[in-house]
């Protein structure tokens, strides 16, 4: 019996009786798996071989993977990192980017943040310094101001001042020019004025006067005149009066009665 074997693992080995040995190839799908994922081939020593297929299309931005059906599937990858913060992006030689965003909104009146749920937030900027003597307020260009309160309540008569905790006080100015002669007093319209007081207590009997210190002084008038003829006395309308009243009459007719 003649032995037809070729050697060859890609043939089919037969014997026909007028040609001989015959050594067909096999047909191009004879080592067909049916799998897209597969290189299918014959090799003469080894016969069907199946190499996986390499799905690489080196890109980090896809899922590469083989379906038996369709063969090599390069599927975009998810890079959202559920993030309202980055702007989610892929590059090709190194996969998912997430780059900040900038929330800024050239205001500064606002603290700018941003929230992973929401993305920008632009809060108003707070400027209260806590001092009553202030007014605060926000200009988007420079930020927190601040303005100083007037105190002023346009009267002379008072002291204006400011307190950070209690704001603005207006204390009476103090007039007294320690003169004990004078009404002191302010006027709305020029300030503090000292009026030179009156002594004068209609009494005719009285020597008025003031002293800076203790005030009005109003002595009883002397009304002697030092003359023994005469009645001295003080009338509180008319005042001292000296009346030649003394009876010198002795009832003696041989004498002449003066008064020395």
């Amino acid at each position: 019996l003649i032995d037809c074997d070729d050697n060859n693992e890609c043939t089919e080995d037969s014997c026909d009786p007028e040609e001989g040995c015959v050594n067909d190839p096999y047909p191009d799908d004879y080592c067909d798996d049916g799998s897209e994922c597969s290189d299918d081939h014959c090799d003469p020593d080894e016969g069907c071989v199946y190499e996986t297929v390499e799905c690489d299309d080196e890109s980090e931005c896809t899922d590469d993977w083989c379906d038996c059906d369709k063969g090599c599937v390069f599927d975009k990858i998810e890079c959202d990192d559920y993030s309202e913060c980055t702007t989610d992006d892929c590059d090709d030689k190194e996969g998912c980017q997430y780059k900040p965003i900038v929330c800024n909104d050239d205001d500064k009146c606002t603290v700018d943040s941003c929230d992973e749920n929401s993305g920008c937030k632009f809060t108003k900027l707070e400027c209260h310094d806590g001092s009553k003597c202030v007014t605060d307020g926000c200009d988007p260009e420079v930020g927190c101001t601040t303005d100083q309160v007037s105190c002023d309540d346009y009267d002379v008569c008072t002291d204006d001042t400011c307190d950070p905790d209690s704001g603005c006080d207006h204390t009476p100015v103090d007039c007294d020019d320690n003169d004990e002669c004078t009404k002191d007093e302010c006027l709305s319209d020029c300030g503090c004025h000292h009026l030179t007081i009156s002594c004068d207590d209609y009494d005719a009997c009285t020597d008025d006067a003031c002293d800076p210190v203790e005030g009005c002084q109003n002595t009883p008038t002397d009304c002697n005149d030092y003359n023994e003829c005469t009645t001295d006395d003080c009338s509180k309308t008319d005042g001292c009066s000296n009346e030649w009243d003394v009876d010198c009459n002795d009832y003696d007719t041989c004498t002449k009665e003066d008064c020395d």
